[in-house]
């Protein structure tokens, strides 16, 4: 899976005593649409999994092209309130830390928590959104970097005929077995 981008979100709640806190995450997922409902996947040990599970509330924010700096400020070892002095932030009906500038940003209420080895699996009944207009792209992580999307037409056509072992190269079949295990196609 190593070759595939991720979506970069931030995962932000606001304790009952006024604190704010979060992370950058690519672990997030959508689960159904009637009732809306999401997950996320969130270390254990981390202070914001802690402060979700207490407060009961969170907020996905599916981070802009523009908003690597705060994808790296919320991924490095600042003090939780530090981290909110980037970026423009603002609440919902739940109180959590949402981005003015994401893409869409999801403030939920805990439904159910599921624990896996060393992380939660947090499903959350979304209560409010906040999409920004179509000409907005998401930021991408693969490969240690941040990127976006290419548009279709940018990307030359190459072709194969018969069968997998006609692929350019190693990384190409590679690709295509993530993708076909992985369900992207």
């Amino acid at each position: 899976m190593r070759h595939l981008a991720a979506g970069v979100c931030v995962i932000t709640t606001s304790a009952h005593g006024g604190g704010r806190f979060g992370l950058t995450a690519t672990a997030v997922c959508s689960v159904s649409a009637d009732p809306p409902t999401l997950l996320v996947c969130l270390n254990n040990s981390t202070t914001t999994c802690k402060e979700i599970l207490e407060s009961g509330r969170f907020a996905v924010n599916v981070l802009a092209g523009h908003d690597q700096e705060i994808a790296q400020v919320f991924a490095s070892p600042l003090p939780p309130e530090e981290r909110f002095n980037t970026g423009v932030w603002d609440v919902l009906e739940t109180g959590s830390p949402v981005l003015n500038s994401a893409v869409a940003g999801f403030d939920c209420l805990v439904k159910d928590v599921v624990q896996v080895a060393t992380h939660r699996i947090i499903l959350g009944d979304i209560q409010a959104l906040r999409c920004a207009g179509a000409d907005v792209s998401p930021l991408l992580y693969a490969r240690g970097n941040y990127g976006g999307f290419l548009a279709a037409e940018s990307i030359p056509l190459r072709t194969t005929h018969g069968s997998l072992a006609n692929l350019h190269s190693a990384e190409e079949a590679q690709f295509l077995e993530d993708g076909l295990h992985w369900g992207l196609f």
